[in-house]
């Protein structure tokens, strides 16, 4: 005797599919699928054969039918009335065939503290007319310990100075690609930020060189963004005694 009172049939795609174009070169789409579930005698629906399968575990997702480029990432299942059976699918992929979006960045420019000692005419204003002790023994910076005496540089006043203010740069780049990355090394330099032109970025005035402070990267489906961060340098750059350069590995 069999156990269902109504046969399943083959998921059709609705009108009204979607294809969306983001302006970080990824693409995003939406499909709704109906189907008549199989019926049991005890009123239960199952799913049809051929909904969208979901990417997983680097399984690849079932592709969009209008477009290759993207593939199943997430769906909903609804149970109708009736034995129907809806499937809402999301689809993701990136719109250049390369495997790789092309890079977005964004830029924060700011201020950092740095001692005193560390400024470029700190010999020229360290004296002792203008408050300036060190240890007769060593020679250490002990600070500004007076008020400016007659005779010093005009206004200026450095009694108790300890740091002064230097331009930040931080940038955050962004891409996404179909292929698993691998970590770069962080605290490494480069003259430039790979993938951006100087066209779309100019270096900011007294920045030599960045350093990679941070990298991340998410998934969706089988594609991947990843995250990075960087530090502009002081005009003296960051130190190549004591960073490694950048070795790009994604």
């Amino acid at each position: 005797m069999s156990n269902t009172v109504g046969e399943a049939s083959t998921p059709t795609a609705q009108v009204g599919r979607t294809i969306t174009y983001q302006s970080d070169g990824t693409l995003e789409g939406n499909v709704v699928w109906k189907a008549f579930g199989e019926v049991g005698v005890d009123g239960s629906v199952s799913e049809p054969t051929g909904f969208p399968i979901v990417a997983e575990g680097g399984r690849p997702g079932t592709n969009h039918p209008d477009d290759e480029r993207l593939e199943c990432y997430n769906r909903t299942i609804v149970y109708g009335a009736n034995g129907i059976v809806t499937c809402t699918a999301a689809y993701f992929g990136i719109e250049n065939r390369t495997g790789k979006s092309d890079l977005t960045f964004s830029f924060s420019g700011g201020v950092t503290t740095e001692p005193i000692e560390t400024h470029p005419d700190f010999l020229t204003f360290a004296t002792e007319a203008n408050g300036a002790k060190f240890d007769e023994t060593t020679n250490e910076f002990l600070g500004f310990t007076e008020f400016t005496k007659p005779g010093a540089i005009e206004n200026t006043n450095l009694m108790g100075v300890e740091s002064y203010l230097t331009p930040a740069t931080n940038i955050v780049v962004s891409w996404w690609q179909d292929t698993q990355p691998k970590p770069s090394k962080t605290a490494t330099w480069d003259t430039n930020i790979r993938g951006i032109s100087t066209e779309d970025f100019r270096k900011p005035q007294g920045v030599k060189n960045f350093l990679l402070m941070d990298e991340s990267y998410s998934q969706v489906g089988n594609f991947y963004q990843v995250t990075q961060s960087y530090l502009g340098s002081g005009a003296r750059g960051w130190d190549k005694d004591i960073y490694d350069k950048y070795s790009p590995r994604n």
